[in-house]
């Protein structure tokens, strides 16, 4: 039964009570006790038709707040510069994004750009991993995205993009640095690094782009713009002015794909994730190699049951190398192995170099005590390989485990 239904009812009921009777006829010779009740009654008839236009008018307006509005298509090409979040899909994370509009003179835009500083740009609001989604009516070119890195903290932003929304493939952009972090206020960019990612291998149809932030502060790091473009990419200039980043003395062609193992979102569908879980626990046990900014791993993939579990990961580009920092006890040391794929279907087990980084001990004050920690990289596969899949497998579910996973 509908509100207005609900409500018509209720105003009658009321009316039928006040006037002591079941009937529908209205008794026109009761006294003047029925006489008010016969009063009420007719007021209330009188102002029904005014009664149902409010409520049709509330109902409408009550089922506009339950029916959620369509998400923005947005066209190609397409800026955003942040100085809103309406831009966003609705896939995107809900309260764990901000802007930031502080100490603009620390973001430097690219030489070419109309300012040379970023008034506003997109952080997190938590500590956690939070994305930024966007949805076009056409199908994506290539993207551009001006990021900004605290070069004193750990930080990722990562792209992924979609057909439909719903299986994600990872995107490896190049990368680079524009301008460096230095010491002088006066000129823009001091105290971060700041880089241009782009990417014209987009997959096959993608319509979504999804930007992920992660890292230790919440505060970086940043995403200041992002240029999106169609598959013919005639109104975009997508080469890095001349002499940028070259002349900062670090430029980066190239960057791999990192995976901190935080949540599932950068693994494929395919993935056997109802088996798969996080361990969060003993942190100091799980040490991390020598060059890494923090030297214990704090969230590792592990196994919910004994069975063998695949962690799957689609990148749309070819794949050249992965490298896998795994972690086993020496009372079940269990195994990690690497296969590669073309199209998601057929595997390939592949060699695996295992370099053993820190190993088991007793000094509970020392990372790693007590299991033995490894990356384990494969190198130089064969063209066309587009999936990576890391199985686990060993006779308790615990161990082994897997804390990152870089893939270039």
């Amino acid at each position: 039964m509908s509100r207005r239904s609900l409500l018509a009812t209720g105003g009658i009921g009321t009316a039928l009570a006040l006037a002591g009777c079941l009937s529908d006829e209205t008794d026109t010779d009761a006294d003047s006790g029925d006489g008010e009740s016969t009063e009420a009654a007719q007021t209330e008839a009188e102002t029904d038709d005014e009664d149902d236009e409010d409520d049709e008018g509330e109902e409408y307006e009550e089922g506009e707040e339950e029916t959620d509005e369509p998400d923005v298509e947005h066209a190609l090409p397409f800026e955003d510069d942040f100085s809103t979040l309406e831009l966003l899909h609705s896939e995107s994370s809900e309260e764990g994004l901000g802007l930031d509009t502080e100490n603009v003179d620390q973001f430097a835009r690219l030489a070419d750009a109309d300012e040379p500083v970023d008034g506003s740009r997109v952080n997190r609001t938590t500590e956690d991993e939070e994305h930024i989604v966007y949805k076009f009516d056409d199908v994506i070119g290539g993207f551009r995205v001006e990021t900004h890195y605290h070069p004193d903290q750990d930080g990722r932003v990562s792209v992924a993009v979609s057909e439909t929304g719903a299986v994600w493939t990872n995107v490896i952009p190049k990368k680079d640095l524009y301008s460096e972090a230095h010491n002088d206020e006066d000129a823009p960019g001091h105290w971060w690094k700041n880089y241009e990612y782009v990417s014209e291998a987009t997959g096959d149809d993608a319509r979504y782009i999804r930007l992920t932030l992660s890292g230790d502060v919440d505060w970086s790091p940043q995403i200041g713009w992002v240029t999106v473009w169609g598959t013919d990419g005639s109104d975009v200039e997508t080469d890095t002015p001349e002499g940028e980043g070259e002349e900062e003395g670090e430029s980066e062609d190239e960057i791999s794909f990192e995976d901190d193992l935080s949540s599932m979102d950068a693994l494929h569908t395919s993935s056997d994730t109802d088996l798969l879980g996080f361990d969060t626990t003993n942190t100091i046990q799980f040490a991390r190699p020598e060059d890494a900014a923090e030297p214990t791993d704090p969230s590792r993939l592990n196994r919910q049951t004994d069975d063998d579990a695949h962690a799957v990961y689609r990148i749309s580009q070819d794949i050249t190398g992965v490298r896998v920092e795994g972690h086993t006890s020496p009372d079940h040391p269990g195994d990690i192995s690497i296969s590669v794929s073309s199209n998601g279907a057929d595997w390939t087990d592949v060699d695996v170099e295992k370099d053993v980084y820190s190993e088991a001990h007793d000094d509970e004050d020392e990372p790693g005590v007590w299991w033995e920690n490894a990356e384990y990289t494969a190198e130089n596969l064969d063209d066309g390989v587009r999936y990576i899949r890391i199985t686990l497998s060993g006779d308790v579910d615990w161990t082994p485990q897997i804390g990152h996973v870089e893939i270039w």
